[in-house]
């Protein structure tokens, strides 16, 4: 299985393809008395999971939770933390990358306390709405309350003249200083190198510390992370946003020192 330029799919992709195109086929035969076995057949055992969930396992997260609370990096000999420190804050209440560097002031509302992560930039599809905690009212910027709340450096601009969002390029140099502050974590394997933690996994840490260590339950833990299993969304619907706001600060007053 390759692309057209002639480069391999990702073992990943392959499998995403056969489970796809594997029903299909045997819809197919049923129906049309063919008996020819399938191209598409997955071995047993092939595959665990697909999508971008891994099993992380992290004893204690505190000190990576403090490392991005605290979070500083020098610049020609002077120190400073943000937006990148007030980014990895958000990041910890179970946001994903591109909701927290594409929200707008616009989603944003002080006065009622909640903020909105659009349609357009989650995986329901629908605009989800969440309560402020503390945290991330703190860590907002405290000028300018247009456009980007996460801006990048001036000058960077799309093609029509609107500021461009931070790249997760730029974000995922810091995180890597911050793993590198934790030292070494123990993940799928005895011994794993901070390479193996990746930025997606504070969302999976958040849940596992939910579910063992506060007893959240999975409905709650899966709003607070916005997740689009089949069925939960009218659920999210239902709840009060002070289920929600109570869960992640749970977890955060559990940790943060």
């Amino acid at each position: 299985m390759k692309h057209p330029d002639g480069t391999p799919f990702a073992k990943k992709t392959k499998l995403s393809v056969l489970q796809h195109v594997n029903p299909v086929y045997a819809w197919f035969n049923e129906y049309s008395n063919l008996s020819a076995k399938s191209p598409a057949k997955i071995p047993k055992g092939a595959i665990k999971k697909l999508g971008n969930e891994r099993d992380v396992e992290v004893k204690d997260i505190a000190p990576l939770f403090n490392a991005m609370a605290n979070y500083t990096y020098t610049v020609w000999g002077v120190e400073k933390s943000e937006p990148f420190r007030s980014i990895f804050i958000w990041l910890m209440h179970g946001r994903r990358v591109n909701e927290v560097l594409s929200l707008d002031w616009e989603n944003v509302n002080l006065e009622d306390g909640t903020y909105t992560i659009t349609a357009a930039n989650n995986k329901t599809k629908i605009d989800m709405t969440y309560k402020l905690t503390p945290c991330q009212v703190n860590a907002l910027p405290t000028q300018k309350k247009k456009g980007l709340v996460f801006p990048p450096k001036k000058g960077r601009k799309d093609d029509d003249g609107n500021p461009r969002q931070i790249g997760a390029d730029v974000l995922w140099n810091h995180w890597k200083r911050v793993r590198k502050a934790v030292g070494v974590w123990t993940l799928n394997k005895k011994e794993a190198t901070p390479d193996d933690l990746h930025i997606h996994d504070i969302r999976h840490l958040i849940a596992t510390e939910m579910l063992n260590k506060h007893k959240i339950v999975d409905e709650i833990s899966g709003a607070v992370l916005g997740h689009t299993r089949p069925g939960i969304t009218a659920r999210y619907a239902k709840m009060l946003t002070e289920s929600i706001d109570e869960a992640i600060m749970q977890v955060l007053d559990g940790v943060l020192k």
